[in-house]
């Protein structure tokens, strides 16, 4: 069976209705055709005149056209509308169609093709058989063949089984399995564990020394952070670091053109500033750092989508078009604040749900990609004056609950004034790592120093984890 051919005959198993509903709910929103045509052909519609409209529509989100109704039937009406079922049936398609469970439907429309295909070919097959000069051997390897094109076409459509209980015992040795192969690939010097760039957090020549962050896919970290203390900075030597270790990473830069994160890039580990770079004040010598600088990171596998203002959703669809060609194992976003949330009135209570919709997706998107999400967070303005801590985040709790690890950069204000002196002669800045959430672990801080001409986040210089019996007494001591 080729991928445009049409399955004939009737079929109990299908309802129509569904493959209505897909087609009218893609009508209504074409991110969701973009997700749902990840794992839905044309071919897999009973009706011919549903896969013509089907496969038109993709051909359309292909080309860059918008897929609504309007445009889809100006297309329709250019064609032969016969073939679409006229211009009337498709205008009516979304009249009743809704975009909410639109992946329960599309999952009906997937099985009964399947059903009809496994049917398809049982027909041929005893046809065949009931032939008296049939070659035996030659029909057992065109059922193999027919077989293996139909599980080729299924797989991961309906998805992975995975029963809904499992034994303790099942669960004990499958975390037994993938430990053993860490264990494995780490004795081998292989790159187990995504790193945060930063090399006294990531590595040490003590045997009993543990990373702070331990990020695996599917985590999310969130950093937080002030304005100009880091934290991009941060993101992008995660993307670096790892893209060295030969992990493929995805930066959503929300705020920043991708010309802007290339300069940051690209100035790492020299002598020219950002200032230098915008004024073009630069010597020939610098010139030649950059170029070597270019040369370095030029084919990592970094790669950067700045299209501004977009839902968790769309990033998602992204990242999946990335996933068709590359093994992305670490998502970065920039940042949180310039994400689109969805619609609701402007009362406090409903723009906490939507940016806790909003999170859950990150979520959501980590487990189903295997990935693992760093998300960028602002921290309000307390924190000029105070320690941060999980409530300074906007957004609170409708952030924290969706994450692994939660790290925030912070300037203590008594550093300030040194800090000021420091930048004003080019030199790194002392900041510090505060760890709000860890997955495993406890709750620690770090002092690290942040050179804000390189963009780049080192250190840290000592760990300060507070002695319980003295936490009375300590300046550090928060309520987590």
């Amino acid at each position: 069976m080729t991928e445009d051919q049409t399955i004939e005959g009737n079929d109990p198993l299908v309802a129509d209705a569904q493959e209505q509903m897909v087609l009218g709910g893609s009508l209504l929103d074409a991110q969701e055709l973009e997700l749902l045509r990840q794992n839905l052909k044309p071919q897999d519609f009973r009706l011919p005149k549903h896969q013509n409209l089907f496969r038109l529509m993709c051909q359309m989100q292909d080309d860059g056209d918008p897929v609504e109704l309007t445009s889809v039937l100006q297309r329709v009406l250019s064609l032969d509308v016969d073939d679409f079922g006229g211009a009337l049936y498709v205008s009516r398609l979304s009249d009743n169609a809704v975009t909410h469970n639109l992946g329960y439907y599309a999952k009906g429309v997937r099985e009964a093709a399947t059903r009809r295909r496994y049917r398809l070919i049982a027909k041929m097959c005893q046809d065949q058989a009931e032939r008296p000069d049939v070659d035996m051997a030659a029909l057992v390897s065109s059922a193999e063949s027919l077989l293996g094109d139909v599980l080729d076409s299924t797989a991961g459509l309906i998805g992975e089984h995975r029963s809904e209980w499992c034994s303790l015992g099942d669960a004990v040795h499958s975390a037994l399995d993938t430990a053993d192969a860490n264990r494995m690939a780490a004795a081998q010097g292989e790159a187990v564990n995504l790193v945060i760039g930063v090399d006294e957090l990531d590595y040490s020549d003590d045997p009993r020394f543990e990373p702070p962050i331990v990020l695996q896919a599917p985590d999310v970290l969130g950093i937080a952070a002030r304005p100009g203390v880091g934290k991009t900075s941060l993101a992008m030597q995660m993307l670096e670091a790892n893209a060295r270790r030969g992990h493929v990473g995805a930066f959503l830069s929300l705020e920043q053109p991708r010309e802007q994160v290339g300069s940051s890039m690209v100035m790492r580990g020299t002598d020219v500033t950002v200032g230098k770079l915008r004024t073009g004040n630069i010597d020939t010598g610098e010139w030649d750092q950059l170029e070597t600088r270019a040369r370095e990171i030029e084919d990592l596998p970094i790669f950067i989508n700045d299209k501004p203002e977009q839902t968790a959703k769309a990033v998602e669809l992204s990242v999946r078009r990335l996933l068709r060609t590359q093994d992305v194992k670490l998502v970065v976003i920039d940042y949180l604040g310039r994400m689109e949330h969805p619609k609701g009135s402007r009362q406090e209570r409903e723009a906490h749900l939507a940016l806790q919709k909003t999170m859950h997706h990150i979520e959501a998107m980590a487990k189903r990609l295997k990935v693992a999400a760093v998300i960028l967070i602002q921290l309000n303005r307390a924190c000029d004056t105070e320690e941060p801590q999980k409530r300074h985040m906007h957004g609170g709790s409708a952030i924290e609950k969706g994450l692994a690890w939660l790290l925030a950069l912070w300037e203590d204000p008594k550093d300030k004034h040194q800090n000021q002196a420091w930048k004003s002669e080019g030199k790194p800045t002392k900041i510090w790592g505060v760890l709000l959430k860890a997955r495993f672990g406890a709750e620690q801080r770090f002092e690290l120093s942040f050179d804000g001409p390189n963009q780049r986040v080192e250190g840290p210089l000592s760990f300060a984890n507070p002695d319980p019996h003295e936490m009375g007494d300590n300046p550090w001591e928060r309520d987590y």
